[in-house]
């Protein structure tokens, strides 16, 4: 039975200190190349410090491969990047593509909110900072529908989710469990053209 999540609690305070000479310099693999290694998780990565009250956490991947939480601003910040994406064809031409859809926008707003992030990928002080994406470099072009049951959430994706790599889906299981945690402990399911995954959840730790 699909219910209306609780609104949600801000994401963690602001991040530790990256380990800048670990990351500096080193290259990353390009968007959308396929990953498959085991998934492994890194240091945070830190490119500025956010207020507790309005921080949200994305997954990028380190130089080294590793997932790695990074803080991003809140709704509230004033930045362009935290814009909630629109919904319907004007997000995304004619046939919606960008759009946003779920059960009850008021409650997904944060989840859609750091999806939109995550998707978009690195900015440039991001990739300065060594991190990178295992995600198709168009996944901000596809739409999305985001639906919460009563022991897991759903994600139905506009590009295929079966050839994304271990990695990649990491990204986006780990990036909604960390906004769905205070709700309850959720597995997460992957589906779009061609096929879906099996219930997963985040194997990589919070901040």
């Amino acid at each position: 039975m699909i219910r209306r999540a609780k609104p949600l609690a801000s994401a963690a305070a602001a991040v530790a200190l990256a380990v800048a000479a670990l990351l500096t310099g080193c290259g990353i693999d390009p968007a959308g190349i396929q990953d498959t290694s085991v998934v492994e998780a890194g240091l945070p990565a830190t490119i500025t410090t956010i207020p507790e009250q309005h921080g949200l956490v994305v997954y990028f991947v380190n130089a080294r491969g590793r997932l790695t939480p990074v803080v991003k601003p809140g709704p509230f910040d004033g930045d362009e990047a935290t814009h909630a994406p629109e919904t319907g064809a004007e997000s995304g031409g004619a046939d919606g593509a960008g759009s946003t859809g779920s059960t009850d926008e008021r409650y997904t707003f944060p989840v859609n909110l750091v999806l939109h992030m995550l998707f978009r990928g690195p900015t440039q002080a991001d990739r300065a900072a060594g991190l990178g994406t295992r995600l198709p470099a168009d996944a901000s072009n596809h739409s999305t529908e985001l639906t919460f049951d009563d022991d897991k959430v759903s994600l139905v994706l506009g590009f295929p989710v079966k050839p994304l790599s271990e990695t990649a889906r990491q990204q986006i299981v780990c990036t909604i469990s960390r906004h769905t945690a205070e709700l309850m402990p959720k597995t997460v399911v992957l589906s779009g053209p061609g096929g879906r995954t099996e219930p997963d959840v985040c194997r990589a730790p919070a901040l």
